[in-house]
């Protein structure tokens, strides 16, 4: 799933540029399968509407960024992993991951359990990426992976072939987890083939049932994007979304 300028006319959801969901990409680990890779990218670092830059902070403190995942087939989350930020101090800012399950899932609020705390947010081209048991956990800005001819497309579609995009950042989120953590098992289900949806956010079962992306490697292994050096229940929450799989 790709999108950008998700609000009126172009502009961002609630005026706030942290906020707008770009890209969503889920794809088994290429050199371990018994891993899943999700990625969620937000804030594009120009907006359309006014065109001008965007603010430095990378994430909105104030925002819940969600990943949830859809077990069952029943269009409800089963499990759910948040990401919440600190505020910026000293243009730093730092990222904590929470995995909950069950009917909390489903919900809104900022709980669960902790499986990734203080991680750096990347604001300069050397990525940093946070290893904890079998996670690792990336966040900051990057090259915007998505191409469109935005200038063709606001003129009756006529298009050129530029890409708006190229020299564009966007914000990243990639998780690494390991597969294990990605099914609620039921000890009366026989079989391992049991498959989920893809319905406000990312799903996936033995990573077998996931979306692949040419770009998939991008934001746990960056190499490009020095463009730019940059940053209770009174959050917003921030979810992917996208059609099922099956």
């Amino acid at each position: 799933m790709s999108h950008h300028y998700s609000g009126p006319d172009f502009t961002f959801p609630h005026g706030d540029a942290r906020v707008d969901l770009c890209d969503l990409f889920a794809f088994p680990k290429p050199e371990n399968t018994s891993k899943s890779i999700f990625i969620m990218d937000v804030h594009p670092s120009v907006g359309a509407n006014p065109p001008e830059p965007t603010p430095a902070e990378p994430f909105a403190p104030e925002a819940i960024y969600e990943l949830k995942i859809d077990t069952d087939r029943d269009a409800l989350a089963d499990i759910a992993f948040r990401v919440l930020f600190s505020p910026s101090e000293n243009r730093a800012q730092s990222a904590t991951v929470r995995r909950v399950e069950g009917a909390d899932a489903a919900g809104m609020g900022d709980g669960g359990e902790a499986i990734i705390e203080g991680a750096p947010v990347t604001t300069e081209r050397e990525a940093q990426v946070t290893e904890a048991g079998d996670y690792r956990f990336f966040a900051g800005w990057r090259s915007d992976p998505f191409f469109f001819d935005a200038g063709g497309a606001a003129n009756d579609f006529q298009f050129t072939g530029d890409d708006f995009f190229a020299d564009k950042d966007v914000c990243s989120i990639a998780l690494e987890v390991p597969n294990r953590d990605l099914a609620l098992w039921d000890p009366s289900f026989r079989t391992n083939r049991r498959r989920c949806n893809l319905r406000n956010g990312l799903c996936s079962s033995r990573g077998v049932d996931q979306v692949r992306n040419l770009c998939s490697r991008l934001m746990l292994d960056p190499k490009r994007s020095d463009r730019r050096s940059r940053a209770s229940r009174s959050r917003r929450s921030v979810s992917g979304s996208s059609p099922p799989l099956l």
